[in-house]
Order: C-alpha cells, then structure tokens, then sequence
C-alpha cells in the first residue's frame, strides 16, 4: 500500500509532504533558498483573506490546493 501524498505550493512551485497540515517551519525547510527573513503567506481562497504563516503556524493541505507565496520585508514599514 503506497503512502498517501497532500500537495502544496510555493511560489508556483509544487512539493508535497506526508501529513495532512504542515507548520511554516516545515514549509520553510521544504523550499530551497528561501531567505530566512521573508514572509510566508497562504492564498485564501474565495473571498478568504491571504494569512500570514509563521514557524509555529500549523495549515491544513489536506486538500491539495493549499498555494503559499513569499515576501521581502518591507523597508521602512
């Protein structure tokens, strides 16, 4: 019996994990060169706002539509 799979993205680029949530550290991890000091954040869907992903921020991917994208600080605010 094969393992099942949940799919995410980052930055339009595709992973996938184990488990059905995933905390911003794991996130993190997964993405090669992601700077440390960048924002991660989760698209909402529909009218959902995007959220904010810190490291201890656990999300569901469970539906394999999760899509996360990462921003630079800003400078000066």
């Amino acid at each position: 019996m094969s393992e099942r799979r949940f799919v995410f993205w980052v930055d339009g680029v595709q992973f996938d994990h184990t488990v059905h949530t995933i905390s911003g550290a794991q996130i993190r991890a997964m993405v090669p060169r992601l700077e440390s000091y960048y924002h991660l954040w989760m698209e909402g869907i529909g009218d959902e706002p995007d959220q904010k992903i810190d490291h201890m921020t656990s999300v569901s991917i469970e539906a394999n539509s999760a899509r996360f994208y990462t921003v630079p600080p800003t400078i000066g605010g």
